[in-house]
């Protein structure tokens, strides 16, 4: 079993301390692989990319990707815009290549920031997919994944 390390390893001690638990190697620990925290959804930035990246493809294409390593609700953000005014830029999250965000279309020079919740579990990929007529550019700035950690509740049973 993975050794734990930093605020599970902290919290895990704390809770042996409080039921008097005998040493280490008679106690069942969580493995660091566990869902001990989990994402909350909120405003909080957990990340960000400001690199602008393009495409004047006319198919959806990635952009962006990110992988979580923890499971439970994210919030997304990400800015869109076209180069070409009167042409529609589009956009759209996608977690694991499967489209599961609402479509954006921006048919404006001027970046429109976009914002959805998502459910995830640890191991998935966000993507940020986007395309445009085919001839001019469509553009994603600044993308974020904001959610807070929340301490989930375990038993532990002492044999």
């Amino acid at each position: 079993m993975p050794a734990l390390s930093g605020p599970e390893e902290a919290i895990v001690k704390l809770l042996k301390l409080f039921q008097g638990a005998p040493p280490r190697n008679q106690v069942e620990t969580i493995p660091n692989t566990s869902s001990f925290f989990q994402l909350i959804a909120s405003n909080a930035v957990m990340l960000e990319s400001t690199t602008l990246t393009s495409t004047t493809n006319a198919a959806y294409t990635k952009l962006k990707e990110l992988i979580v390593l923890r499971a439970g609700t994210v919030r997304v953000s990400f800015q869109l815009r076209i180069t070409w005014a009167g042409v529609n830029a589009y956009g759209r999250v996608y977690i694991n290549d499967a489209a599961v965000g609402t479509e954006r279309i921006n048919g404006t020079t001027t970046y429109i920031t976009y914002t959805e919740d998502f459910t995830i579990n640890s191991g998935d990929r966000i993507q940020i997919y986007s395309h445009s007529d085919g001839v001019r550019t469509a553009e994603i700035k600044t993308t974020q994944l904001k959610a807070d950690k929340s301490l989930e509740y375990a038993e532990m049973t002492l044999e």
